[in-house]
């Protein structure tokens, strides 16, 4: 398939899946699935809310997988196991070892418990925010500059002679050489891409900078605010943010792919069912003339 055959499958794609989504029994569909979610999700919150030197891990993860298999066996295109099945990797790639660090030492903030990223989305969103605003001015820069040299890679190019003897342009050697042709006016365009080199190294270095200030700062800021947040703080995060946020997601994808296979199905009976009574009574028709002919041609009466 070309690309212009791909755009135009994509795009009726989309708009498929744009229809389901919007639809309003497929919107009451979802209804039921967040539903069941929530349902699950409410009968477990004051038990994890609880969790303290006596829980029993063990009973913790039994609860969560039975009863997700309970709320799903009846939700239509959502296979309850595979609800089960995400419930049982969780635990085994993270929740597992957060129980266990309850258990033995409290609701304590720290790292193990609470990521760096979570602590960023809830307290440090604008922080944050500069910083990735830094990055995306940094990859123009860099972009910038890797489109210079691409666009002036000839062998004769000014930037081969302000490569070191590993190969890689040097910012003394740019200087030098912008030293040397500032005054002739025989290699000024020459000058102008090694300024607009520099000043894109220049840019590069000051975003560099700026970025590992920022992130020094948050990560300070990070550091002074998990001693300060309360166990109930720990237990809002922990629960809401990371198991069920998680477990949410998890929802997410289950409905993306059934809007996907919903999708594919409908595609298949719009090609199947493309052509019309008429028009395939018509090919037909065609067909059993063409194959009289030749019957007729090698002596043969239908």
């Amino acid at each position: 398939m070309d690309r212009e055959g791909y755009s135009e499958l994509k795009v009726k794609t989309d708009a498929i899946k744009d229809t389901i989504f919007t639809h309003g029994e497929f919107s009451n569909y979802k209804d039921t699935v967040y539903q069941s979610f929530d349902n699950w999700k409410d009968n477990h919150l004051d038990t994890l809310q609880s969790i303290n030197p006596e829980t029993v891990p063990k009973a913790i993860i039994h609860q969560l997988s039975e009863d997700i298999l309970e709320k799903f066996i009846d939700v239509p295109l959502v296979e309850a196991y595979e609800m089960y099945q995400h419930v049982m990797r969780y635990w085994y790639d993270t929740m597992k070892d957060d129980v266990f660090v309850i258990v033995e030492d409290g609701w304590q903030a720290n790292e193990i418990l609470i990521p760096k990223v979570l602590m960023v989305e809830r307290y440090f969103y604008d922080e944050q925010n500069i910083i990735t605003q830094l990055e995306t001015e940094l990859d123009q820069f860099e972009q910038e500059q890797e489109n210079l040299l691409d666009e002036n890679n000839e062998e004769d190019s000014i930037f081969e002679e302000v490569k070191s003897d590993a190969g890689n342009i040097t910012k003394a050697n740019v200087n030098k050489k912008i030293k040397e042709l500032k005054d002739d006016s025989d290699y000024k365009e020459e000058f102008n891409l090694l300024q607009s080199y520099r000043e894109a190294e220049d840019n590069i270095s000051k975003v560099k900078k700026d970025i590992k200030e920022h992130e020094s700062s948050l990560n300070e800021k990070i550091k002074e605010k998990y001693e300060t947040i309360s166990h109930d703080g720990v237990k809002e995060i922990v629960i809401h943010d990371k198991w069920m946020n998680h477990m949410l997601n998890v929802v997410d994808d289950e409905l993306e792919r059934v809007s996907q296979r919903l999708t594919s199905r409908i595609e298949e009976l719009s090609e199947r069912y493309a052509d019309t009574l008429p028009q395939l009574e018509k090919e037909y028709e065609a067909l059993v003339e063409k194959v009289d002919g030749h019957l007729q041609r090698m002596g043969f009466e239908w």
